[in-house]
């Protein structure tokens, strides 16, 4: 996952310092690449909701700064009571759902933990679906 998030962020910084990414109309992502995607969306989200007229304007340089310092911390000092609570709620939500639970899921709490920190308390609970604004557009 951590592979293919840091390659599709690569190909983009790539992409946009040639002057491809301003041709693009879709991206396709599965696994690790939705990590950066996601992100990337839902940052120009937020520039959108806060104004900005351009809000995809900077954001992949934003994005790079930003995940460059949250790969470089180790997965492994991620704990505290905060986490294993966030963590938890989520493993009772799939559960309340009936909802197969697996070490997937675990590795997965422990890669929002990490990676989606900005989203606060909320991390666990950030869907592709909430960047449909940015997408509708």
């Amino acid at each position: 996952g951590y592979r293919a998030m840091i390659s599709t962020m690569g190909f983009i910084l790539a992409a946009e310092s040639i002057g491809l990414l301003d041709c693009t109309m879709y991206f396709s992502a599965i696994s690790g690449s939705c990590w950066f995607l996601g992100q990337l969306m839902s940052w120009a989200t937020e520039q959108k909701e806060l104004g900005n007229p351009k809000p995809f304007e900077g954001a992949v340089q934003k994005m790079y700064s930003l995940l460059r310092a949250k790969v470089q911390r180790d997965l492994k000092r991620i704990s505290g009571a905060k986490t294993l609570k966030r963590m938890n709620d989520m493993y009772e939500e799939k559960i309340l759902y009936r909802q197969p639970f697996s070490l997937v899921d675990m590795w997965g709490a422990l890669v929002s933990e990490n990676l989606l920190k900005d989203f606060k308390d909320h991390r666990h609970k950030v869907r592709l679906s909430d960047q449909k604004k940015i997408v509708d557009t």
